[in-house]
């Protein structure tokens, strides 16, 4: 297993999980299936086998009940519990691409604790520990210094088939939409991007995230009520960066970005 900056059985176990479901995905993607969701978006063969196998090697270690992308889970009567994410990114997977991951996060006491996004084909494993860092592999990272909206290099808006960007250019002309919401998160804990402005996720899609950018000196904030909790940020409404860039954003988004992002529809 790589040699983690960070000593965490938690940890460990999660980064176990991820490597083996992602190396597992990689492997098939050339021969998977692709099937469409109700909600219109897709998922392939390789994103339950994903699961699964993930599935079985939490259950090895703990106890926790786990919410899961393709599986669900139930969690009404627990702030504990594992947040899975097989792949995100299927589209690119399912087009061959390699910008796609595996992301396991542990909450614990109703807020994410344990974060892991492991990219298979650029060997990139993300990770962070509440109260311990943020790393890249063997690296520290840290949220963008840049605190100046007109100046933001990239705007990462992972909004899926709703119409943000022309409203977006309106503050800033740098815009990516990378599809895969954990990339553009690890991307802005990394300080590779400046700020995101994301939409109909869901908690899998931003949990890793979370913590990811709250240990590399970032926030995490929704964008109706610019709450910082977990229970409202999991449904993915939210911008995130360091925090005079978040609270910046926030300021100048028009009033018909907060509705149209309020109103997203689920892509990924």
């Amino acid at each position: 297993m790589t040699n983690l900056q960070i000593e965490d059985a938690r940890l460990e176990t999660a980064v176990v999980a991820a490597k083996r479901a992602g190396q597992r995905a990689s492997s098939v993607k050339h021969t998977t299936n692709t099937d469409e969701k109700g909600n219109g978006t897709i998922v392939t063969e390789a994103d339950r086998e994903a699961e699964s196998t993930i599935r079985d090697e939490l259950k090895n270690s703990y106890e926790y009940p786990i919410l899961g992308e393709e599986f669900g889970g139930d969690i009404e009567n627990t702030d504990t519990y594992w947040v899975v994410d097989p792949i995100d990114g299927t589209r690119n997977f399912a087009n061959k691409q390699p910008l796609y991951g595996t992301a396991i996060a542990l909450v614990e006491d109703g807020e994410p604790t344990v974060g892991v996004f492991y990219m298979p084909e650029l060997d990139n494993l993300f990770y962070a520990v509440d109260g311990k860092g943020a790393y890249r592999n063997q690296t520290k990272i840290t949220v963008s210094e840049e605190t100046d909206f007109s100046n933001a290099y990239y705007t990462i808006s992972g909004i899926g088939r709703t119409k943000l960007h022309p409203h977006v250019s309106q503050l800033n002309r740098w815009i990516q939409q990378l599809g895969c919401a954990l990339m553009s998160e690890s991307w802005i804990a990394s300080g590779w991007a400046d700020v995101g402005v994301f939409g109909a996720f869901g908690p899998w899609d931003v949990a890793v995230g979370v913590i990811l950018i709250r240990e590399a000196d970032g926030v995490v904030k929704t964008i109706s009520s610019h709450s910082t909790d977990w229970e409202e940020i999991k449904d993915g409404r939210i911008v995130l960066g360091n925090e005079e860039l978040v609270d910046s954003v926030l300021t100048q988004l028009p009033n018909e970005v907060e509705k149209i992002v309020n109103n997203a529809t689920y892509e990924y």
